[in-house]
């Protein structure tokens, strides 16, 4: 999700999609980190909370751990199998906090249409970036989960390869 050209205006949010090249408007509440941006939907589906949820463990192979560093950023992103290829949800995190623990919900995405609860498979992928962008360059790291369905806990994704 490309976070370039964000500006606020009467609490909505418009970012430049590197995907589509469209300039998307949110309202869901951005909290500015040390790290960059975390979207955060406050409507979440009630019927049935966990639906919307996927929750795991990611871990960097020895075989490639010194490739990265501590203050490299860590994007952990859902995509449905099919469909647009813009994440369901996403979340950044540390090299540092490697292993880390995620959840990832409904309220986490781009877009409020696109939801984990809204397609039958998932795959989250848990990629490290050296220049701290989300689309992937060369050299970057990642693991990617087996199919997921919606709902699904313990997920374990082991980053283990290198792009070219």
């Amino acid at each position: 999700m490309g976070l370039e050209g964000v500006s606020s205006h009467s609490e909505r949010l418009f970012l430049f999609n590197e995907y589509t090249g469209d300039i998307v408007r949110i309202s869901y509440l951005a909290v500015i980190t040390s790290i960059g941006f975390s979207l955060m939907n406050p409507f979440t589906a009630a019927a049935n909370p966990t639906s919307g949820t996927l929750s795991g463990t990611v871990t960097l192979s020895a075989s490639i751990a010194g490739k990265a560093s501590p203050e490299d950023t860590l994007f952990i992103f859902a995509r449905s199998t099919e469909g647009p290829p813009m994440p369901r949800a996403i979340t950044v995190k540390k090299v540092k906090d490697l292993p880390v623990s995620f959840l990832l919900t409904d309220g986490m995405g781009a877009r409020p249409d696109l939801k984990i609860s809204n397609v039958p498979q998932l795959i989250i992928t848990a990629r490290i970036s050296k220049s701290g962008k989300a689309m992937p360059e060369s050299g970057d790291l990642q693991g990617l989960s087996q199919k997921v369905k919606p709902g699904d806990k313990d997920i374990s994704i082991v980053i283990d390869q290198q792009i070219p």
